[in-house]
């Protein structure tokens, strides 16, 4: 099941990620998160809503639970949800193949490479219009 996750929840939510793939997220009126659930969280999906555009902050889906289709489904399941979007972007490290493959399946270009975004690890600033 994927859900969004409603406020009272982001404490839980925050440590669940610093836990699994210790990165801290901190809530601001632009936050979202989709949880995907098979009576635990197994992946999320963490992006802001900036009016009539997606800034996609992070996707993690557990190690073991990998290759199942989960961050397919997250971000299905955002494009479905969040309607008149203009556009999607996000960053990537150049060196995650997998991450850019799925991207580019769901019609993301890269735009331009910033150099050392995750220290002194080269990423992609990639748009889906």
């Amino acid at each position: 099941m994927i859900r969004k996750i409603n406020d009272t929840e982001f404490d839980k939510i925050a440590i669940w990620v610093k836990n699994n793939f210790n990165y801290t997220i901190t809530n601001h009126p632009f936050f979202n998160i989709l949880v995907f659930e098979d009576n635990d969280i197994l992946g999320f999906l963490a992006y802001n809503l900036i009016y009539d555009r997606i800034e996609i902050e992070y996707i993690g889906v557990l190690p073991s639970y990998q290759n199942n289709h989960i961050a397919s489904k997250l971000l299905t399941y955002l494009f479905n949800q969040e309607k008149n979007i203009k556009n999607t972007t996000l960053e990537v490290a150049i060196d995650n193949k997998k991450a850019i493959s799925l991207y580019k399946k769901f019609g993301f270009l890269v735009v331009t490479v910033k150099k050392n975004y995750y220290q002194n690890i080269d990423a992609y600033y990639m748009i889906r219009k």
